[in-house]
């Protein structure tokens, strides 16, 4: 049996492993299981130090940001945890030593503040400027598939400024449609589908009585996105979309003559 005393080391990473499987465990009671998570990284921090392991430490923050965000409940204060432990990655994590691990948690950041109830106009363009950061070098060349992800969340982020701004809403539907020069339907298919949602909102939002041509390209993006989301296979996405839909439908048909 690996022990704390005996094998720290060992002891640590096992431990690690374990909220990993926690994390990633969907049976029973979703709570619980992050708990449990949450629980199992604190104690491999008891061996990984900043100072003695740095990587291994940094990496039990970053997951621990990932499982403070999963938690299902909208408490501020799991997300201002979350963006603590990031931060704390980021400090090991450089852009110059660590490119790809210091995107990827800048992108996690992003989410973190994006997603944040309070202040949201400064957590919205701090999300922005995380995600921006990890544009630096989750490029379309070099990362396509993590270049889109971060594309279709800086959408999102810029959809939700609290402003009425044209070319903030122009910079949502830009970053959306630059998302979907990666996910095709074809290779990508359900992220896909999600972009294709994301740009429907991006564009319905940038419409208005004098824009019938936004409103024609949200109502071809959520019929698109049901090509992928059907009732039976995802019925949530489903529903949301259809709703999309039908309101979109409903603002045409008072535009009509």
């Amino acid at each position: 049996m690996t022990t704390i005393k005996d094998s720290p080391v060992e002891w640590a990473r096992t431990q690690n492993n374990l909220g990993n499987a926690y994390r990633e465990l969907l049976t029973g009671d979703r709570a619980a299981n992050l708990r449990e998570a949450i629980a199992a990284y604190e104690l491999a921090l008891r061996v990984y130090t900043e100072k003695g392991f740095p990587v291994a430490w940094a990496t039990v923050h970053n997951n621990l940001g990932n499982v403070y965000c999963d938690l299902p409940t909208d408490d501020a204060a799991n997300l201002r945890k979350a963006i603590a432990a990031y931060e704390a990655a980021l400090r090991v994590t450089t852009e110059k030593d660590f490119p790809y691990d210091w995107a990827m948690t800048q992108n996690n950041l992003g989410a973190a503040y994006a997603n944040l109830p309070t202040d949201r106009d400064l957590n919205v363009r701090k999300a922005i400027a995380a995600y921006e950061a990890a544009l630096r070098v989750r490029t379309e060349k070099d990362f396509p598939f993590e270049w889109a992800m971060t594309q279709d969340n800086l959408g999102i982020a810029y959809g939700h400024l609290p402003s009425g701004d044209h070319a903030v809403k122009q910079k949502a539907i830009a970053a959306h449609e630059a998302a979907l020069r990666v996910y095709t339907e074809r290779d990508f298919p359900v992220a896909w589908a999600r972009a294709q949602v994301n740009l429907g909102v991006a564009y319905l939002d940038a419409a208005d009585q004098n824009h019938l041509d936004k409103l024609k390209s949200a109502k071809t993006c959520f019929e698109a996105a049901l090509r992928v989301f059907s009732e039976s296979g995802f019925p949530d996405d489903h529903r949301r979309a259809t709703a999309q839909l039908a309101d979109v439908e409903a603002q045409l048909r008072n535009l009509a003559p």
